[in-house]
């Protein structure tokens, strides 16, 4: 079962050990939304451990550098980018050198959520 909760980016899909976000088209995720994010998530999960999944239908930028401060979420566990685009593959390789936890990229969703559950577990 799960809970969805609207944002106005975008929208966070609660599941029991992880979230599934899905950021709205031309979005520029900075740290002011990227803040309002990892607030949601502590709200839903305390201390409990999580993964989280960028379901990446639609089109948008991310400041590579908010993976810095969401690291320090000490109950994130790893985090898995699903892309449908290949060429989203360069941008998903620069993320990730700026998050210090597990962090893949898939092109299929069921994958992203197997591979999350392996981490949270």
């Amino acid at each position: 079962m799960s809970k969805k909760v609207d944002l106005e980016f975008g929208s966070v899909e609660f599941y029991d050990s992880f979230a599934v976000g899905v950021i709205n088209e031309g979005v520029d995720l900075k740290s002011c939304e990227n803040k309002y994010l990892l607030n949601t998530f502590e709200n839903e999960y305390k201390n409990k451990p999580f993964g989280f999944i960028s379901n990446r239908i639609h089109s948008y930028s991310v400041d590579p550098t908010v993976y810095k401060e969401t690291s320090e979420l000490k109950n994130l566990v790893a985090i898995a980018v699903v892309m449908s685009n290949p060429v989203q593959r360069l941008s998903v390789e620069i993320e990730k050198l700026f998050f210090d936890k597990p962090f893949e990229y898939f092109m299929d969703l069921e994958e992203a959520k197997n591979w999350i559950k392996t981490r949270v577990q």
